[in-house]
């Protein structure tokens, strides 16, 4: 003889007062998400390359280039290029990093230490390695052991620390 499956009573009533509203509710909601709303599609990234004027330019490594901004709080002024331009997909590079203040874009800030890393936020991962930069002039610095091994859109942070303060200044490039 088959025992019974009568389910006890507090499961009958935890089922008819939890279990199946909230069974009912995701399934409305996951429903819902193909619908057409008034959502905007997060912005797609921006290609800072220089415009190519030959067919060869448009694809491969970045162009040429010299990448400046300003830390985020606004103290210096930060500017990049790679040695031996143009970036190269999958191979070492290094970077020459010119560090000024904002306020005197001709003058160095000398005896920092500079930290690069590099991150693909599409795909949550950044560079397989960590560089090392040291000063090899008042104000600039030598960034080696840079690796983009992905084509795509890369997000570049350089960490400034300075007088126990530090600053970080972010750019995007695009490498195809």
């Amino acid at each position: 003889m088959r025992p019974s499956r009568k389910m006890p009573s507090c499961l009958r009533r935890y089922r008819a007062a939890v279990a199946l509203p909230l069974a009912c509710a995701c399934l409305a909601w996951t429903a819902g998400c193909g619908s057409t709303s008034t959502k905007q599609d997060p912005p797609r990234p921006v290609d800072l390359r220089p415009p190519a004027t030959d067919a060869a330019a448009q694809s491969g490594p970045v162009a040429a280039r010299q990448f400046s901004n300003r830390s985020r709080a606004g103290t210096y002024q930060i500017s990049w290029q790679a040695i031996g331009q143009p970036i190269p997909l999958n191979e070492p590079f290094s970077l020459q990093v010119v560090i000024s203040p904002a306020a005197d874009p001709e003058a160095r800030v000398s005896g920092a230490q500079i930290f690069v890393q590099a991150s693909m936020p599409e795909h949550n991962h950044g560079m397989l390695r960590e560089p090392r930069a040291h000063e090899i002039a008042p104000g600039i610095y030598r960034v080696e052991g840079m690796l983009l091994h992905m084509t795509g859109h890369w997000q570049i942070f350089v960490d400034v620390v300075k007088d126990g303060i530090a600053e970080t200044a972010d750019f995007e490039l695009t490498l195809e």
